[in-house]
């Protein structure tokens, strides 16, 4: 958790947060923990950072562009240089705030009821159904919301679900 570690420069501070209605304290919160990694983490099949953003989300974030597989690993062309989107914890959490907007609007258009069902006996919030798109994009979230085999099938993100959830 971001929190816990003492050498990010957000460990004591307060995020501004970029979801209507959302306070600072439960962004910051979130934030925390969402950063699952170093920020300068990178992962075998083309995840990214401290947030582990995807090359097909870092293309929709406009950071990246020509997602290709490759053997199995997804690998693109980095708009913004590598280096600078790695080495830097405030555009990593610029991209976390994009990202989630993005997601809240996909998820009031798309599943408008996904906010307060239940989830494997818990009351679903916003919180927990970002971190679920965020770990399985809009489509797998689609998913994961109308089948609980996929939720166990997937459980990287009912994980993550279960962590976020009710933070709000």
């Amino acid at each position: 958790m971001l929190a816990d570690r003492h050498d990010e420069p957000f460990h004591d501070r307060t995020i501004a947060s970029p979801l209507p209605g959302v306070p600072d304290a439960a962004w910051t919160k979130f934030v925390q923990t969402m950063a699952a990694q170093p920020f300068g983490f990178v992962a075998d099949k083309g995840f990214f950072g401290a947030f582990g953003f995807g090359v097909r989300r870092l293309v929709d974030l406009k950071i990246m562009k020509d997602p290709m597989k490759i053997e199995g690993n997804w690998s693109g062309t980095w708009i913004v240089p590598q280096e600078k989107f790695m080495g830097s914890p405030t555009m990593q959490c610029q991209a976390l705030a994009k990202s989630m907007d993005a997601y809240r609007i996909v998820i009031e258009k798309k599943y408008p009821r996904a906010v307060g069902s239940l989830i494997d006996g818990n009351r679903a919030t916003l919180s927990g159904v970002l971190a679920a798109a965020h770990l399985c994009g809009s489509v797998g979230l689609g998913k994961w919301l109308a089948n609980p085999q996929f939720r166990q099938t997937f459980a990287h993100v009912t994980a993550g679900f279960s962590r976020a959830n009710s933070i709000f």
